[in-house]
C-alpha cells in the first residue's frame, strides 16, 4: 500500500503548510536592512532593487517544502491504489481553519528587527511542529486547500481513517481507489 514517510519527510510536509506565510515573510523582508548582534545581514542587488538574504531564505523554504508536498501527492496519486468502499464519510475540511491562529500570531505581533519577537516566534513554531508531527496532523495543511483537496473521515467495514480527495464524496456508499500516505492517512488515486 505504501511506506511510512521518513521523519524528514514529515517535517517538510509540516513546513509546506506555512508556504503562504513564507511568501508573506518574503514580501515583508524583501528590502529588510538590519543587523543581528552587530552583524549586518547581507542583501543583493537585483535589477536595481536591494533584496534581503532573509527574503531568499523564506522563498527557499516555500519552494522546497511545497515541491516536496507536490512530489508526495503526485507519487501517491499515480499509484493504482486499492479499491475501497466507504460505509460512512464526513467532510472534515473545517480542520484546515485551525492554522489561521498560527498565521495570525506572527503577522500581528512579529517585528523582524526585534530579536525577542523572532525568538518567540521560532519557539512557538517549533512547538506547533512537534505537536503536528507527533499527532499526525500534517494533512490539515492550507496548501492542500489551495490545491483543491478536501479531507474526509472515512469508515470502511474494517477501519477508519483520513482521506485526502480532490473530488467531492457524495452518496451513502462511495467506492474509490486509495493509496496510503502515512499511518491513518490515505489519498484518492487516479
Amino acid at each position: 500500500m505504501g511506506r511510512q514517510l521518513p521523519s524528514g519527510g514529515k517535517l517538510l510536509l509540516f513546513l509546506s503548510s506555512y508556504t503562504p506565510l513564507y511568501l508573506i515573510f518574503a514580501a515583508r523582508l524583501w528590502d529588510f536592512d538590519s543587523q543581528v548582534y552587530g552583524i549586518q545581514l547581507p542583501s543583493y542587488d537585483i535589477s536595481g532593487f536591494s533584496v534581503s538574504v532573509l527574503a531568499f531564505v523564506a522563498l527557499g523554504f516555500a519552494l522546497v517544502s511545497t515541491g516536496y508536498l507536490l512530489f508526495i501527492l503526485w507519487v501517491r496519486r499515480t499509484n493504482q491504489g486499492q479499491l475501497e468502499t466507504f460505509v460512512d464519510h464526513e467532510n472534515k475540511s473545517h480542520l484546515f481553519s485551525e492554522y489561521l491562529l498560527v498565521y495570525i500570531f506572527p503577522l500581528v505581533v512579529m517585528e523582524f528587527d526585534n530579536f525577542d519577537d523572532v525568538l518567540s516566534f521560532a519557539l512557538f513554531f517549533a512547538l506547533v511542529a512537534i505537536i503536528a508531527i507527533r499527532s499526525n496532523r500534517l494533512y490539515t495543511n492550507p496548501m492542500l486547500v489551495l490545491l483543491g483537496y478536501s479531507i474526509y473521515q472515512v469508515k470502511t467495514e474494517h477501519s477508519k481513517y483520513l482521506l485526502l480527495a480532490n473530488e467531492q464524496l457524495e452518496g451513502d456508499s462511495v467506492s474509490v481507489n486509495t493509496a496510503r500516505i502515512s499511518n491513518g492517512v490515505y489519498i484518492v488515486t487516479n
